[in-house]
């Protein structure tokens, strides 16, 4: 969910321009903090994804049923199922393609 639909229009900018970065860092989710305080693994989990370096940005789907990192294409993001692996659940590495995303091979 982002904040406002200006938001909105930043994420599609910054995808349309193939800024990963700025992709990254226009994520907002309002029912994070919720979810975080009723569930704190959530936030300790989405902290250590911002912090090991592979991400441009890292956000709590819809209502909490999945964190998501977005990373540059390339070794990066095939490196980036491998590295999170630590104990966090399942963990899929995708690329996008026209409609929808397709697993990297792994």
């Amino acid at each position: 969910l982002t904040s406002a639909g200006a938001r909105a229009s930043i994420l599609l900018r910054e995808a349309v321009s193939g800024s990963v970065e700025g992709m990254g860092a226009s994520f907002f989710n309002r029912l994070e903090r919720p979810a975080f305080d009723i569930q704190p693994r959530l936030r300790d989990v989405k902290e250590r994804l911002a912090g090991c370096g592979l991400f441009a940005g890292v956000a709590m789907t819809g209502s909490g049923s999945a964190l998501f990192g977005i990373c540059s294409p390339g070794a990066q993001a095939r490196a980036a199922g491998e590295v999170v692996a630590f104990g966090l659940g399942r963990v899929h590495a995708v690329r996008s393609v026209r409609h929808g995303v397709e697993p990297l091979p792994g």
